[in-house]
């Protein structure tokens, strides 16, 4: 963790701990640091606004009912973003996702999420109705994992503490999800005789570039 990130962790630890003694101003602070971002995340989700702002707002509840509970130890974005993941799967069990209807967010992420730079308007749009379909078809963890590391900056240990689950799922997770993502999105890929990427030994979570090889591994998992 980054030593930004660390100063933030200390000051919403701080902010918890005034919290557990009843000030409700702290509450308001927390909620103006990480509202946004927590309905981005829940929006990104559920492709509602609606259904987003309501989750967001439950999210923030129930760090309020459990603010004695809270134990400070640096991670308070975690647990903030596994309240919402929970409510997020909550609501998937009642509602199927819905793909994003915001065209202009799904044009700005989906050139960038797997590395394709379309030659016109029109073939960027059809990549972003493509990808959104693609996001919302995955199974719920596997969207959770993808996004949470791609869209939200986390690392794969952040992730499975988010996740209730170990490092070695969340890298299963989105491998699977990065997989079922380059089928879908197979006529907007390089082709597979292109020049293979370098191979990392640890990718970003987030990264969809992918080389033939990868393509292939991905069709025979399928």
């Amino acid at each position: 963790m980054d030593e930004d990130r660390q100063q933030q962790a200390r000051e919403d630890d701080r902010l918890m701990e005034r919290l557990a003694r009843d000030d409700q101003s702290a509450l308001a602070e927390l909620m103006e640091r990480w509202q946004r971002p927590i309905f981005r995340f829940v929006y990104r989700q559920l492709g509602e606004s609606e259904a987003a702002e309501e989750l967001t707002q439950e999210a923030f509840w129930r760090i309020w009912r459990a603010r004695a509970a809270y134990r400070p130890e640096g991670k308070f974005s975690a647990f903030l973003f596994r309240t919402a993941a929970r409510l997020c799967m909550d609501h998937y069990r009642r509602r199927p996702r819905r793909p994003i209807q915001d065209s202009e967010r799904a044009l700005e992420v989906a050139p960038a999420a797997i590395g394709f730079s379309a030659d016109d308007a029109a073939c960027e749009h059809q990549l972003a109705e493509a990808l959104e379909r693609a996001l919302a078809g995955l199974p719920e963890k596997q969207r959770l994992a993808l996004q949470l590391g791609r869209f939200e900056g986390r690392n794969y240990q952040e992730i499975a503490e988010i996740l209730e689950c170990s490092v070695g799922a969340v890298e299963q997770l989105i491998f699977r999800a990065r997989a079922r993502l380059r089928l879908a999105l197979a006529d907007f890929l390089p082709p597979t005789d292109a020049p293979p990427a370098r191979t990392r030994k640890h990718p970003a979570p987030g990264a969809l570039s992918m080389s033939g090889k990868d393509r292939r591994d991905g069709k025979a998992r399928s």
